[in-house]
């Protein structure tokens, strides 16, 4: 049980790392693009060289580039989730939304002691 939330609990810190990643890489996108724009018309008016341009124009490509790794994290990261507490899980939006599959029942957890027989010798009940 301990491992079971162990994993839970890493899986839901690397979906909502992954989910901070995804945010700051698509702002970082957009920067990049207006930056981008503003060096293509720096260059318009003769201020700006063609390097400037490739430059802004490979930063924008890589940065566009690692958006679909992390959405495939995203998903995979709320896969492990859903498998783990035997949940149907939906992403929408950068969302996870949860809804319990069908004929699945909860039972509730209960503690069993168990006591060996060798236990039983070494500690006499009082």
């Amino acid at each position: 049980m301990v491992t079971l939330l162990a994993e839970v609990a890493r899986a839901y810190v690397d979906l909502r790392g992954f989910q901070r990643q995804l945010d700051i890489a698509q702002q970082n996108a957009k920067s990049q693009r207006d930056t981008l724009a503003l060096t293509q018309a720096k260059q318009k008016a003769g201020l700006s060289s063609d390097l400037d341009v490739a430059q802004s124009e490979s930063l924008v490509y890589s940065t566009e580039a690692t958006i679909p790794t992390l959405q495939s994290s995203i998903r995979a990261s709320a896969h492990t989730i859903a498998v783990l507490l035997a949940v149907e899980r939906r992403i929408e939006q950068g969302t996870v939304t949860q809804r319990t599959l069908p004929n699945t029942k909860a039972r509730p957890f209960r503690w069993v002691a168990i006591r060996s027989a060798a236990a039983s010798r070494r500690h006499p009940p009082r």
